[in-house]
């Protein structure tokens, strides 16, 4: 049984890295901004920087 839950715990932290990054452009992700009916322009989130 010990090494069931080893195997569990490595599991899940190998689950854990591959997670994508979340956008730090909003509070709210876009999908629930739109489930709440919070349609938001993303002129009014703030100024986005220049891409180089």
């Amino acid at each position: 049984m010990g090494a069931s839950l080893l195997a569990i715990a490595v599991y899940q932290a190998t689950v854990m890295l591959h997670v994508p990054p979340s956008s730090r452009a909003s509070s709210l992700p876009q999908g629930l901004r739109q489930y709440l009916g919070l349609a938001i322009p993303n002129t009014q989130l703030g100024p986005t920087p220049d891409p180089q």
